[in-house]
C-alpha cells in the first residue's frame, strides 16, 4: 500500500510539472482576445491578439512593440504563402510572440478591423503588410511591404534597436541565417591538430555558418561555411592561421589557391579531395542535451563552440528552444534523437514538438488511469 501511495505521488509530481511546462510553452501572452486554434493558414502559427486597444493596453503593460499584420482572411496565394512560410518558422514565431505584442488585422473585414484599417490608411483586400509600432503609435521600422522571411526578421531587429529594447541573440542569429539562404555562400576547408578544438574555434567566428568535422586524406579537417560579404576568403584564412587551424590548407578553385598559397606556403596547400564526416558531429554539443533541441546550423556552431570553453550557450536559444531543453533534462527516458545533425529545421522542430506533446498526453492518460 505505502509503495503504491508513493508512486502516485511521484505521477502527481511528474504529470503537475508537466501541466506547468505544456502552460509556458503556449508562449501566452495573458491576453483576453485570442484567434481560434489553428489560425487560418495566412496567419501563420502565431497567437495573434485580434483587438487593437488591448493590444495598445498590454504593449503599455509589458514595454513592448506591437507588431501588426495587416492581412487578407481568407486570402490570396501571397496572403496564404507568408502566413506559411514566414508567420510558420519556429523562430519567426518566438520572437514575434516573446519580443512582441502580435496583432492581427483583417483588412477584408468591416468593423473594428476597417476602423483599424482606415486609420493606418492601409487599403482593403490587400496583399500582407506588417507595421510595427510603439504603445504611442510611432513607427519603429519601415511599413513592411515585403514577404520574404529575411525582411521581416531585419525590421524586427531595427525596431527593437529604435525601441532602444535588447535583441536577444537567437534574433540576430536568424538574421544571418536567412541573409546567407539569400545570398552567395562559401566554402573552406583548414587542417589541424583536432578537429574537434578546430571546430568549436572555427565557429565562433563572426561570418562562418556552419562548420562540419571530418577527414580528408588522413587529415583531421574542419569544413566552413560562410558568407563572403561578411568575411571573405583571405581574413578566414589568416584566422584559421591565428587559430592554428592551418596545418594543411584545402582549396576549391585557382583564386583560394593563390591566396592559400600566399599566406600559409606552396607545401601547406592541396586540392580538396573526399571528405569524411565525424562520428561525433558537433562534438561538444554531442555529450549534452542541447543534441536533442532543433537548432540553426548558426546557432549549433556558436553552441559547440561555447560548450567548448565550457561557458553555458543558452543565451543564444530562443524561448521555445530553452523550455525544449529544461524538458528533455527534466525527462531523459523519453528516448530523444539527435536534432542537430538533421538537415531540415522546421522539420526537426515538429518532431521534438510532436514528441513533447504526445510525452503530455501519455502523463495525463496515466494520471488519469490512476486515479481508478
Amino acid at each position: 500500500m505505502k509503495k503504491t501511495y508513493l508512486l502516485l505521488s511521484l505521477l502527481l509530481i511528474l504529470i503537475t510539472a508537466v501541466i506547468c511546462f505544456n502552460a509556458q510553452f503556449s508562449n501566452n501572452t495573458n491576453a483576453v482576445t485570442r484567434m481560434e486554434i489553428p489560425n487560418p493558414e495566412e496567419l501563420g502559427k502565431v497567437n495573434w491578439l485580434r483587438d487593437y486597444d488591448e493590444a495598445i493596453a498590454l504593449a503599455k503593460a509589458k514595454n513592448r512593440p506591437v507588431l501588426i499584420l495587416f492581412q487578407e482572411v481568407p486570402g490570396c496565394s501571397t496572403c496564404k504563402g507568408f502566413g506559411k512560410e514566414a508567420l510558420s518558422h519556429p523562430l519567426i514565431v518566438d520572437a514575434i510572440e516573446n519580443e512582441f505584442i502580435p496583432l492581427a488585422i483583417h483588412n477584408n473585414k468591416s468593423g473594428k478591423d476597417a476602423e483599424v484599417l482606415k486609420s493606418f490608411n492601409e487599403a482593403a483586400w490587400n496583399n500582407p503588410v506588417v507595421r510595427i509600432i510603439n504603445s504611442e503609435r510611432k513607427e519603429l521600422c519601415p511599413r513592411i511591404a515585403n514577404y520574404q522571411s529575411t525582411t521581416l526578421v531585419k525590421s524586427m531587429n531595427t525596431a527593437l534597436h529604435n525601441f532602444e529594447q535588447f535583441v536577444p541573440q537567437y534574433l540576430s542569429l536568424l538574421s544571418i541565417d536567412l541573409q546567407a539562404e539569400d545570398s552567395h555562400k562559401e566554402s573552406a576547408t583548414y587542417a589541424m591538430d583536432c578537429f574537434w578544438t578546430g571546430e568549436a574555434l572555427l565557429g565562433e567566428l563572426e561570418g562562418v555558418l556552419s562548420t562540419k568535422a571530418g577527414k580528408m586524406d588522413s587529415h583531421e579537417v574542419v569544413t566552413v561555411s560562410y558568407d563572403p560579404e561578411v568575411i571573405d576568403y583571405k581574413s578566414l584564412t589568416l584566422q584559421a592561421q591565428s587559430l592554428k587551424c592551418d596545418s594543411k590548407v584545402y582549396y576549391r578553385n585557382d583564386t583560394q589557391k593563390e591566396i592559400a598559397e600566399t599566406l600559409v606556403g606552396k607545401d601547406k596547400i592541396k586540392a580538396v579531395s573526399t571528405f569524411r564526416l565525424d562520428d561525433d558531429p558537433k562534438y561538444y554539443i554531442s555529450k549534452s542535451s542541447y543534441k536533442y533541441v532543433p537548432m540553426l546550423s548558426v546557432q549549433a556552431s556558436r553552441v559547440n563552440a561555447l560548450l567548448g570553453k565550457k561557458r553555458n550557450p543558452d543565451h543564444l536559444l530562443s524561448p521555445t528552444q530553452l523550455r525544449m531543453y529544461e524538458f528533455i533534462e527534466k525527462y531523459p527516458a523519453l528516448k530523444w534523437k539527435n536534432q542537430v545533425i538533421a538537415n531540415n529545421f522546421n522539420a526537426s522542430w515538429e518532431k521534438v514538438e510532436t514528441q513533447i506533446a504526445n510525452a503530455v498526453k501519455a502523463f495525463a492518460h496515466q494520471q488519469r488511469n490512476g486515479r481508478r
